[in-house]
C-alpha cells in the first residue's frame, strides 16, 4: 500500500506559477490578436466601454468570490492538512476560470457588437490578467490561500 504524497506549500506555488504565466499571457496574445489582426477596423464606443468596465470589474472581483467560497467549503468538511494543497489547487483553477470568463465574453462581443467595438475585451483582459496574477494564482494569492486554508479563514 502506497501513501499518498503530500505537497508543500512552496511546490505549489512553484507549480502554479508557469500556469499563471500561461493563462496571462494566452489572455494577452487574444487581446492583442484581436485589437491589432482580428477585428477590421476596431472602434470604441461608449457602450463597449460600459460593457468592458463592468466585464473587467467582474473579472476582478468574482474569482475571489469563487476562491473564498471554495476554501470556505473545505474549511466546513474539515479538510485534512495533507489535502490543503488540493483544495486550494481545485479554487484557483476554478478562479482562473472566472477570471478568464469576461475576458473572453468581451472578445466575443467584438464580434456581435455593431462596427467592432474592442472596448470590451480592451477593458477586461488587461484586468483578468491583473486578477489572475494578484487574485487566483500569482505566488502571493497562492501563499494567501493556503494561508485560508490552512486556518480555517473563509472570509
Amino acid at each position: 500500500m502506497t501513501t499518498p504524497q503530500t505537497v508543500d506549500d512552496d511546490q505549489l506555488v512553484r507549480s502554479l506559477t508557469p500556469l499563471t504565466y500561461g493563462f496571462c499571457g494566452a489572455l494577452l496574445m487574444v487581446g492583442l490578436l484581436g485589437v491589432f489582426v482580428i477585428v477590421p477596423e476596431p472602434t470604441v464606443t461608449p457602450t463597449g466601454l460600459a460593457l468592458g468596465a463592468a466585464l473587467g470589474l467582474a473579472a476582478w472581483f468574482l474569482p475571489t468570490v469563487v476562491i473564498r467560497r471554495v476554501l470556505a467549503g473545505g474549511a466546513r468538511q474539515g479538510v485534512a492538512p495533507g489535502s490543503v494543497a488540493g483544495v486550494v489547487r481545485s479554487a484557483v483553477f476554478l478562479g482562473a476560470a472566472v477570471a478568464e470568463g469576461p475576458a473572453l465574453l468581451g472578445f466575443f462581443l467584438a464580434f456581435v457588437l455593431p462596427g467592432g467595438d474592442v472596448a470590451p475585451f480592451a477593458l477586461s483582459i488587461p484586468l483578468a490578467v491583473a486578477s489572475l496574477w494578484f487574485n487566483v494564482s500569482g505566488p502571493a494569492a497562492a501563499r494567501r490561500h493556503l494561508g485560508r486554508a490552512r486556518s480555517g479563514i473563509s472570509f
